[in-house]
């Protein structure tokens, strides 16, 4: 009898072990769900209004807003400086339940967008915190030295990225408590990385995630990225947890071109890769590269038209997606 209760408690100990291990790993459950908050961006001048997302007037039209994850995440600021002939588009959420100040920044969408993205000359880069200009208060003394970054998204940073920051600190005086969550996808990747950098240095200590993002900077400026953000050490955690809770995460699509751009820079964060074109992206399609980056291109001659400014055998298809259409205010393939 007393071996019998022994089988039996030790195939039901397997059977757990079983269903834990075949439940998607928690980064994995977290760079779906980033993906659909990056999504949210794309319904800014489509209706999105401040309020709860899954509320009927919230102007959000995807179904990711009324999960249970999303459905109470309010809008606090929606800002667009698109319309003043600048670029820079997204919003602030509050996610009381978790805890978590959101910001958020929308891709390429306008011709200025378009003109930022490929306004690429290297500039002298100096984050705007340290500017004694900027009234706060650095938590992290720590230079940048020798680093160049892309011009056009380093104007967005002297130009109008003051105004998100300076928002930001009033909403973590608020809520002292609460964690700094902050996405991208495409342009506003390259958006995201450069405000994560700002909010680390006041000591926010973020969780910075992107989709589709360029590369901003050189080796040096790659180099102080990682440094700032322990980028080894959120690797280490990875590896032991699969799971992260701060630090610069990045995740790319396979034959998505944009981050192989600007060919002259160097990404810097925690990769995740997309190795499958279709969707769904389930967790077997992930790679956890790591820190471990390919910089080869490829070539992909099929489809190529003179008519087709964006071909897919340039990865068009899989940069607007990301485990869903991340650019589309509506559910669609």
């Amino acid at each position: 009898m007393l071996i019998l209760i022994i089988i039996v408690l030790y195939c039901l100990s397997f059977a757990q072990e079983y269903k834990t291990d075949n439940e998607p790993a928690q980064d994995y459950k977290k760079i779906v769900q980033f993906s659909n908050l990056a999504a949210v961006a794309y319904c800014v001048g489509r209706g999105l209004s401040k309020g709860r997302l899954g509320d009927k007037g919230s102007g959000c039209h995807l179904s990711a807003c009324k999960n249970d994850i999303l459905k109470d995440v309010e809008i606090v600021k929606i800002f667009d400086f698109s319309t003043l002939n600048e670029v820079g588009t997204g919003y602030y959420a509050l996610d009381k339940k978790r805890k978590t100040i959101i910001l958020v920044f929308r891709g390429s969408v306008s011709r200025r967008d378009w003109a930022t993205d490929i306004d690429f000359i290297p500039t002298k880069y100096r984050p705007i915190v340290q500017d004694d200009n900027f009234e706060c208060e650095v938590f992290i003394q720590q230079e940048c030295i020798n680093c160049k970054v892309h011009r056009g998204f380093y104007n967005f940073l002297k130009d109008n990225s003051g105004a998100i920051i300076s928002l930001g600190i009033k909403l973590k005086k608020i809520y002292p408590d609460y964690q700094f969550l902050i996405i991208g996808h495409s342009l506003g990747a390259a958006f995201t990385t450069l405000s994560g950098i700002e909010f680390q240095l006041l000591g926010y200590d973020p969780l910075v995630v992107t989709y589709g993002g360029p590369k901003v900077g050189n080796q040096e400026f790659a180099d102080f990225t990682d440094r700032l953000f322990d980028t080894e050490e959120v690797a280490n955690c990875i590896t032991m947890k699969n799971d992260f809770s701060r630090g610069f995460i990045r995740v790319v699509h396979k034959h998505d071109i944009i981050p192989f751009l600007p060919p002259m820079f160097t990404h810097a964060g925690y990769e995740y890769f997309i190795d499958k074109k279709q969707l769904p992206h389930e967790e077997c399609d992930i790679d956890r590269r790591g820190m471990e980056y390919s910089g080869l291109l490829w070539k992909r001659s099929s489809g190529i038209r003179p008519s087709t400014f964006w071909p897919d055998s340039l990865g068009k298809y899989e940069h607007t997606h990301y485990f869903r259409r991340i650019t589309s205010c509506r559910d669609e393939d």
